[in-house]
């Protein structure tokens, strides 16, 4: 057994405890001398018990068992509570305070965690990495590049103009059916707003553009709706320039001219004419118009007649498409002045033929002149082929 050095025993009075050094052992407890120290052979002031009870370690403090609780406060209301393997739990709603009670960091609720701080939070790192859904009540400032792997959701209303770049957005990076009117100001949307091709004519609505938005000469051929695109293209006109007395029933093949007045308008190359057969400059559909200046001297010819003829098989075969048709049966000189028209859809340009025939004129004039038009026959492209 080793030696038990004892320098003074004394008695308390009236404490029922026993003094050993200036160490008191009372009622099953120790006493420690104010200021007195507890320690072991090689740190003898490892606990230093100052007079107003505090305690001071000089090594570790070591809580070597699962679960292991430090209670804080006269009715233990804050502990922290040693969780196996994983850390420490501050009880209930508990918060840890920093520098003042308005820093602190706290869970209200088993789901919520709270960040708290007067004025600013700041988190200093290459990359801070959120894995969930943000909401923020308050002004965002960034002096970086926000990047979106999906397309972000503004409020109505919210971007202006003015807060977009020229010829920023195209047509390619607005989805179909995107942009409604409803969601469009009044006057938002500027020229200097739209890029050169952006809108097509699938993003006109029917009656939306009028005359008075289209500039002076921006209808070309090429924009005119099929059947007509090309518009009236080819008129001409040609006269009998001498009378055919009592020709009877034949083609009109001779005494033939192009009216050459000096105010006489033509368009295109206009019709060919070989012995009175009229061949067309191309294909299309055609308005044909004879007018026949008829003299009938006696008065005794009733069915004098101008009829027009079509072939579209270079002439082998024609047909009868309109009729002038004058005559009196009642004596006496007679002057008149019929008309008569039609439409051809020329479908080939090389085939197609047209040409003029008198019927039953034993009695009759067809007047000519080379003045004016007396006798004349005309030729109008109204459109393309069908």
């Amino acid at each position: 057994m080793s030696e038990l050095k004892v320098n003074v025993i004394s008695e308390v009075t009236g404490a029922n405890g026993v003094v050993v050094d200036s160490v008191k052992l009372k009622d099953g407890g120790i006493v420690i001398a104010d200021a007195g120290n507890i320690g072991s052979t090689s740190d003898v002031d490892a606990i230093a018990i100052g007079s107003d009870g505090d305690i001071t370690l000089t090594q570790d403090l070591e809580l070597q068992h699962d679960g292991a609780i430090l209670s804080f406060g006269a009715n233990d209301e804050v502990s922290l509570t040693h969780v196996h393997d994983t850390g420490l739990l501050l009880n209930s709603t508990n918060v840890i305070q920093f520098n003042d009670a308005s820093q602190n960091i706290g869970a209200p609720s088993a789901t919520v965690l709270d960040i708290n701080a007067t004025d600013e939070i700041e988190l200093n790192a290459t990359l801070v990495d959120i894995n969930a859904n943000v909401e923020i009540s308050g002004t965002a400032t960034t002096t970086g590049v926000h990047t979106f792997t999906a397309v972000p959701v503004f409020p109505n209303n919210t971007i202006e103009t003015a807060d977009i770049q020229d010829d920023a957005i195209t047509a390619a990076k607005i989805a179909d059916n995107a942009v409604v009117t409803a969601g469009i100001n009044a006057d938002a949307v500027t020229g200097a707003k739209i890029a050169d091709d952006a809108i097509n004519s699938e993003h006109y609505t029917d009656g939306s553009i009028d005359t008075a938005h289209i500039a002076d000469a921006q209808i070309t051929a090429a924009k005119m709706f099929s059947g007509f695109e090309n518009g009236i293209t080819s008129t001409d006109q040609y006269r009998l320039t001498a009378n055919l007395t009592n020709p009877g029933a034949a083609d009109i093949t001779a005494n033939l001219e192009r009216v050459d007045d000096s105010v006489f308008g033509r368009i295109g190359t206009g019709m060919s004419v070989s012995s009175g057969v009229y061949t067309f400059p191309s294909t299309g559909v055609y308005r044909i118009q004879m007018i026949g200046h008829f003299y009938i001297p006696s008065g005794n010819d009733g069915a004098a007649s101008v009829d027009t003829l079509i072939s579209p098989d270079s002439g082998s075969n024609y047909d009868i498409l309109a009729s002038a048709i004058a005559g009196s049966t009642a004596g006496g000189q007679l002057y008149n002045t019929h008309p008569s028209e039609c439409f051809v859809n020329v479908t080939n340009a090389t085939n197609f033929r047209v040409k003029f025939t008198t019927g039953s004129m034993a009695a009759t004039v067809l007047v000519g002149s080379t003045s004016l038009n007396a006798t004349s026959f005309s030729f109008m492209r109204l459109g393309d082929t069908y």
